[in-house]
């Protein structure tokens, strides 16, 4: 794979947002849509231009409701797009329920792509009303006291801190370690393929991930990737593999239906194996990160790439 068609100029990090508790907060097993609700709710109401029809420089709508681009009849997996990807992951994954006295502490993590990281500012002033607005069932509010930027390459830094707000640092694109011939992948919370658990096939997920990276890198970068998708697409159905997986989940709670609603999606393990396998190394390095399936920017389609020895 040619620099040029790799994905590892994509960059992104982590910010660790980290409150105190106000009032008494229940906080259900899964927070991911919980955090994204207030999250969005935050964000409109700070920053959107209040149009019917977003403007361009409408900040909410950059990140929270992004505007579907014209994408070129030759541009591959690219043109079959039905929803525009938001540049936001909340990284979070299961939990006991449970409820938050007055004075406790909690964090959560919040992955920003690309050029999002730009606008990080305005983003810890939406995660702070988000807090002050109240979350959970009861509403409970919550204080910010910092926020850590946590890169993929380089040290942690306090970016925000009673009230005062400190430079970012600039961001690296990562570092892609050399591919393994085998690997395994362990799924953390559901990853929604689209297949309605009708049976795991993981030509669907290495593509899914290959369509995510792709989608992301494409429409927040300014270096669209040029991959080979057709080849890809062939090679996934020649990787040898394992699925350990069985179609599990938890419980959300809507805030906009005021009840809880399951979250469904693949859990387990699958192991993977070949020397095509390097072909899509970068992209489930990356997918670490990124998640990949529905509902990605509320922590689900989260996973972990690890390189293991098989034996023949």
């Amino acid at each position: 794979m040619s620099a040029e068609t790799s994905p590892s100029r994509l960059t992104f990090a982590e910010y660790r947002f980290l409150f105190r508790a106000v009032d008494a907060i229940d906080f259900p097993e899964y927070t991911g849509s919980l955090w994204r609700g207030a999250f969005g709710h935050a964000l409109r109401h700070l920053h959107c231009c209040g149009q019917e029809f977003h403007t361009d420089d409408c900040l909410y709508a950059r990140i929270f409701e992004p505007q579907m681009p014209e994408v070129r009849e030759d541009a591959g997996i690219l043109k079959t797009i039905s929803t525009f990807p938001v540049p936001y992951v909340f990284r979070v994954q299961r939990q006991q329920a449970r409820r938050l006295n007055p004075g406790d502490w909690f964090s959560v993590k919040l992955l920003l792509v690309a050029h999002a990281n730009h606008y990080v500012r305005p983003i810890i002033e939406a995660m702070q009303l988000a807090g002050q607005g109240g979350l959970g069932k009861g509403y409970g509010r919550a204080a910010l006291q910092e926020v850590v930027q946590l890169p993929v390459c380089g040290n942690a830094s306090v970016i925000y801190a009673d009230d005062i707000f400190f430079r970012a640092a600039p961001l690296e694109p990562p570092v892609i370690p050399e591919p393994a011939t085998s690997a395994r992948i362990h799924f953390i919370t559901p990853t929604n393929l689209g297949d309605h658990g009708d049976g795991f096939a993981v030509e669907r997920f290495l593509m899914g991930v290959v369509r995510r990276v792709s989608l992301l890198h494409q429409f927040y970068t300014d270096a669209p990737l040029e991959a080979d998708f057709g080849e890809l697409k062939h090679q996934s159905a020649h990787i040898r593999h394992k699925a350990n997986v069985w179609s599990g989940g938890w419980q959300r709670y809507s805030s906009r239906q005021q009840r809880e609603q399951p979250v469904k999606g693949w859990l387990g393990d699958i192991f993977l194996q070949g020397g095509n396998l390097a072909d899509f190394w970068p992209y489930l390095y990356l997918g670490q990160w990124l998640h990949t399936g529905k509902s990605t920017n509320m922590g689900l389609g989260r996973y972990e790439l690890q390189r293991v020895l098989l034996e023949t």
